[in-house]
């Protein structure tokens, strides 16, 4: 279910914005827009995972070196620890978009991009060894930025409702 965010309108500006530049360089705006919006999700699960086992500072960094997946996986272990059993059960769908938000960020990371990104990207799935073209407009790697902002928003609301701790 999406989520409502602020800042909406600062999306709407940049959104107007991106339309102006040709169609090449709206799809990378639209790359390093989502790549940006990972990054900041990537963190604040490092944080919210740290601020759980009241990890020092000092060692967040050398710790919290795990691929996003794997950070999903301590995360949905560690975050509902001690809670209500509904905590879990809450956290598990979030979870889930973060795992497929990473899907989307592999494929992009590390797919081929075609023609100077205006054709999409030729990514090979690690699971099935099978080719596939994805992303074949800047609107729809923009809509996964929205959806990351939207995700990070959820797991903020999940920490307000069942954690001791919230940021």
């Amino acid at each position: 279910m999406p989520h409502k965010f602020s800042g909406t309108s600062a999306i709407n500006v940049i959104q107007e914005a991106v339309a102006e530049l040709p169609e090449d360089e709206q799809i990378y705006a639209a790359i390093g827009r989502f790549l940006v919006c990972f990054s900041n999700l990537e963190y604040m699960l490092k944080v919210r995972i740290a601020e759980t086992i009241d990890l020092s500072s000092e060692f967040q960094d050398p710790i919290l070196t795990h691929d996003f997946a794997m950070l999903c996986n301590i995360a949905q272990t560690i975050l509902p620890h001690g809670m209500k059993e509904d905590a879990g059960i809450a956290l598990k769908p979030i979870i889930g978009r973060f795992h497929e938000l990473n899907q989307h960020r592999v494929r992009i990371v590390h797919g081929w991009w075609l023609g100077f990104g205006t054709s999409g990207v030729h990514h090979v799935s690690r699971q099935k060894l099978l080719a596939k073209r994805h992303y074949g407009t800047a609107s729809e790697i923009a809509s996964l930025a929205d959806d990351t902002i939207a995700a990070e928003f959820e797991l903020r609301d999940w920490c307000k409702k069942y954690a001791a701790k919230t940021f």
